[in-house]
C-alpha cells in the first residue's frame, strides 16, 4: 500500500525551508536598512537647507565687486554680499552665533544651503578657529579662497586662487580653477560622471567647464607664440649680439666706457580670449646698466628710485 501522507510531508518541509531562507533574507534586509538608517542619523551633516554644490556665497571685505556675476556665467548660483552686512545676518538668523566670525558665516551659508563660500581677499587670521582641509600657508597671499560648507564640509575642504596667471588677461580665471578644484566639483570633470547627479551637475555648470578648457588652450596657445619668438630671436645671424633679455621693450645707449644703459618695459605674451594674442607692456619704465652686452642689467638709481618710473603715455 502506497503511503500517499510522504509526498505531503516532504512538500511540508520544504515549505517551511523555504520560509526559513526568505525569514534569513529578509533578516540580514532589515539589519542592512536599520544599518543605513542609523548612519543617516548619526553621520556629520549640516543645518538649515540642503547643500547644493553649484550655490556659492561670495563675502568680500566691503562691497560687491562682480565675483558673483562672473560665477553666474560659469552656471553656479552665486550671491554676494559684504562681511558686515553677513554677520548682522548671521546674529539674526543663527540661534547661537560662533566666537569666529568665518565660522559664523560658513554656518549662515550652511542655514540657506550654499555648498561653498568664496572669500575675496581672505585674512588668514579670521580663519585660525576653523579646521580647514587644504593649502592654508598660502591664505595669506590668496585672491579668492574657495570652502566648502554645511553638508560638503567635514572637514571644511580648502582651495585658494592667487593672482591670474600671465598668459590669460582674466583676473577671475584662477577662481573658476579653484572652484573645480573642490572634492564635491571636481568629479563633474571625469569623462564619465560617476552618477546621474554628477551628471546633472555638469550639465549646469557647462560654462565653467567651457572656462577651463579656454584657460588650458590659452596656456598652450601663449606657450607655442613664447617658444616661435625665442626661435625668432636666436636666429638673428651669427653677426648679431644679444644686448639684454628678449623680453624687454626699449632702447640701448651705448656709454663712453663701452657699457650700455637700457631704458625698457618689460613685457610678456598674453591672450584676452585664447584666440587673439597680444603683448602686455609693464606699467614702469626700466633704467638699467649693463657692464658689457649681455651682462645682467643693474637698476640705475642716479636716474630714478629702484631703477624705475612710472610710464607716461605720449600725447597723440
Amino acid at each position: 500500500m502506497v503511503d500517499s501522507a510522504a509526498p505531503v510531508h516532504a512538500d511540508a518541509r520544504a515549505l517551511r525551508s523555504i520560509h526559513r531562507g526568505k525569514i534569513v533574507t529578509l533578516a540580514f534586509v532589515g539589519l542592512a536598512a536599520a544599518a543605513a538608517a542609523a548612519y543617516q542619523l548619526t553621520r556629520p551633516s549640516g543645518r538649515g537647507n540642503p547643500e547644493d554644490p553649484a550655490k556659492v556665497l561670495v563675502v568680500t571685505k566691503d562691497r560687491p565687486i562682480g565675483t558673483a556675476a562672473v560665477l553666474r556665467d560659469a552656471g553656479f548660483l552665486a550671491d554676494e554680499y559684504g562681511w558686515t552686512a553677513l554677520l548682522r545676518k548671521a546674529e539674526s538668523e543663527l540661534e547661537t552665533v560662533p566666537e569666529s566670525e568665518a565660522e559664523a558665516l560658513l554656518e549662515l551659508a550652511d542655514l540657506f544651503g550654499y555648498g561653498h563660500v568664496v572669500f575675496v581677499d581672505p585674512d588668514p587670521e579670521a580663519f585660525e578657529s576653523v579646521t580647514l582641509e587644504g593649502p592654508t600657508e598660502r591664505l595669506g597671499d590668496a585672491r579668492f579662497a574657495v570652502v566648502s560648507a554645511g553638508d560638503l564640509a567635514f572637514p571644511h575642504a580648502l582651495t585658494v586662487a592667487g593672482d591670474p596667471p600671465p598668459y590669460l588677461a582674466d583676473r577671475f580665471a584662477p577662481l573658476i580653477e579653484a572652484m573645480f578644484a573642490q572634492p564635491a566639483l571636481a568629479p563633474v570633470l571625469e569623462d564619465d560622471p560617476p552618477s546621474i547627479a554628477l551628471v546633472r551637475l555638469a550639465d549646469r555648470l557647462s560654462g565653467g567647464i567651457e572656462d577651463l578648457e579656454r584657460i588650458e588652450a590659452a596656456r598652450g596657445r601663449v606657450e607655442r607664440v613664447r617658444r616661435s619668438y625665442l626661435e625668432i630671436v636666436g636666429s638673428a645671424g651669427s653677426g648679431a649680439t644679444a644686448v639684454a633679455d628678449p623680453f624687454r621693450a626699449g632702447r640701448a645707449v651705448v656709454l663712453a666706457d663701452g657699457s650700455l644703459l637700457l631704458v625698457g618695459r618689460a613685457f610678456h605674451f598674453q591672450t584676452p580670449d585664447s584666440v587673439r594674442i597680444e603683448a602686455a607692456v609693464g606699467d614702469s619704465v626700466e633704467f638699467l646698466h649693463l657692464a658689457q652686452p649681455g651682462a645682467e642689467g643693474v637698476p640705475c638709481t642716479a636716474l630714478a628710485d629702484e631703477g624705475r618710473a612710472p610710464a607716461v603715455a605720449r600725447p597723440r
